[in-house]
């Protein structure tokens, strides 16, 4: 090629060069249509560039593959680039098994009031989704920002909800309860408890964080001393040890009772002294830990290895 080369000549030595083997299965035409995106003889050469990217995206078998969506960014780019934000727009459209193109046609519709599209793009994805609610989180939280553009009470309530039950957040939670007033809000929020509380004898995490975050102490109490294992009462007793002390060290021990009749390795023990340290910090702890661990060595006097650990806690 001689004299000046421009971007149209350089797409068609590409095209020309394409079927060469060495070629096949490589980088390097993809980073030389990175770099003719630079030039600017775009009405000599927009045909030539379209074209080679077309070819590109010809040998690419999976069109859900980020080597495809790469192309067609590209393409895309070079449209927004030269003033075509149409052609832009009906690529994303034609490529929505890409999810980036996808989110982006949202992002679009939103934007520009077109909430049913917008709405249709999120729940045929959601459809043929297998992931959990943490993979798809973010595409109920697109639906929930459409809901609260259009107002929509009940939808709003209802993946504000969803987001409650599947994993309860501050934000989400305010949002469902803003929309009941004073005098409704004790009703609904006993019928939240009673649609967690399934199964009688089950300790629900879900109504545990309500209660926290309802400032419900005395509740949060109550509730713990139905279900009082080690667990419950090490993720929550911070809420309650302050305002009722005794009642907080009763759960720790009836706790760790239960616990140490089933645990009796080395690791348990120390998992007990761990809570003991726990236990010290509240008040009237040390008269508490000092109590069990005398009542430990008389119950369980054949567990040296116990007896042993026990003997480590500073009283």
């Amino acid at each position: 090629m001689e004299g000046k080369t421009n971007l149209a000549d350089l797409c068609r030595y590409c095209l020309t060069e394409l079927p060469n083997q060495k070629y096949t299965g490589t980088d390097m035409l993809h980073g030389f249509s990175d770099l003719l995106l630079e030039l600017d003889e775009v009405d000599e050469g927009a045909k030539e560039f379209i074209e080679l990217q077309d070819k590109l995206l010809h040998e690419v078998k999976n069109k859900r593959s980020i080597e495809a969506q790469k192309i067609l960014e590209r393409k895309i780019l070079f449209y927004k680039k030269h003033h075509q934000p149409e052609a832009a727009l009906i690529l994303l459209q034609e490529n929505i098994q890409i999810i980036r193109f996808r989110k982006l046609l949202i992002e679009h519709f939103i934007n520009i009031g077109e909430f049913k599209k917008a709405k249709k793009l999120i729940t045929d994805f959601l459809l043929f989704q297998r992931d959990g609610f943490h993979e798809n989180k973010e595409w109920y939280h697109m639906l929930l920002s459409i809901a609260k553009k259009e107002r929509d009470i009940p939808e709003i309530l209802k993946i504000a909800f969803y987001f409650i039950s599947h994993s309860f957040n501050h934000e989400y939670y305010q949002i469902y309860k803003s929309h009941f007033s004073q005098e409704e809000w004790p009703t609904e929020l006993n019928n939240i408890i009673n649609h967690f509380q399934r199964k009688e004898n089950v300790f629900s995490y879900t109504i545990a964080k309500i209660l926290v975050e309802e400032g419900d102490t005395i509740g949060l109490l109550s509730y713990l001393q139905r279900y009082p294992s080690l667990y419950n009462v090490n993720e929550y007793y911070h809420y309650t040890s302050a305002m009722y002390p005794l009642e907080t060290l009763e759960l720790f021990q009836i706790a760790i009772n239960e616990y140490l009749e089933k645990h009796t390795s080395k690791v348990s023990y120390n998992y007990i002294l761990s809570m003991f340290k726990k236990v010290l910090k509240i008040d009237g702890g040390r008269e508490k830990v000092k109590s069990m661990i005398s009542e430990y060595n008389i119950l369980y006097s054949g567990r040296s290895a116990m007896i042993e650990i026990f003997s480590n806690i500073k009283l």
